[in-house]
């Protein structure tokens, strides 16, 4: 029998990870409950992630360093809606990182590091979506507008209704609908292009 790949271990740990802490906190979580849940040894876990304040911030990480499905260089319209449906707590995979990442900022309150860890992850998808809308102005797809006041805005919007979702699961569909309807403002109609 083939031995797992290291990645595919460390995949299955981190998101056994992001189901713990969902379900049980920061604190709740341990490598104990870990290995039990992903059927991996106590070492097997400490050997790819060294202690639980290292799985923690890398599973920060892994969570925000995904690529998109959907997102397609030259289409910042199309690249933006990608970015967005990120917020839809449509399936349980997203749903449950999203539960995740509650619990993470409840933590961070009380730790500096992972403060800082959030804050950087914060900007780095603020960025993306900055990127984009310039790109967006640039090819005509979308309207001049401030670029950083409006990539502060979407992922703000965006964040509140991923968040009205975890909140209220009756309105995850009008919820959901909402997330497309973020770039209406921006986007340019089609009589208002320019030919290039």
């Amino acid at each position: 029998m083939a031995r797992p790949r290291a990645d595919d271990v460390r995949d299955r740990v981190v998101l056994e990870t992001f189901a713990q802490i969902a379900d049980r906190g920061v604190d709740g979580m341990s490598m104990r409950t870990l290995a039990a849940a992903t059927g991996l040894s106590v070492g097997t876990i400490t050997y790819h992630f060294t202690n639980k304040r290292r799985l923690l911030l890398e599973a920060i990480t892994y969570g925000y360093q995904r690529r998109p499905s959907g997102f397609q260089d030259g289409d910042a319209v199309r690249s933006l809606q990608a970015l967005l449906h990120r917020y839809d707590l449509g399936t349980e995979k997203r749903r449950t990182w999203w539960q995740f990442w509650l619990a993470v900022v409840t933590y961070a309150q009380k730790d500096d590091e992972i403060r800082s860890l959030l804050t950087a992850q914060h900007h780095s998808a603020v960025g993306r979506f900055r990127d984009l809308i310039f790109e967006g102005i640039t090819s005509g797809e979308l309207q001049d507008v401030d670029v950083p006041a409006t990539a502060e805005r979407l992922v703000a919007q965006a964040h509140g209704l991923a968040i009205a979702q975890l909140v209220d699961p009756s309105a995850d569909e009008i919820l959901r609908r909402g997330l497309p309807a973020l770039l209406d403002p921006i986007r340019r109609k089609d009589e208002d292009r320019t030919p290039t």
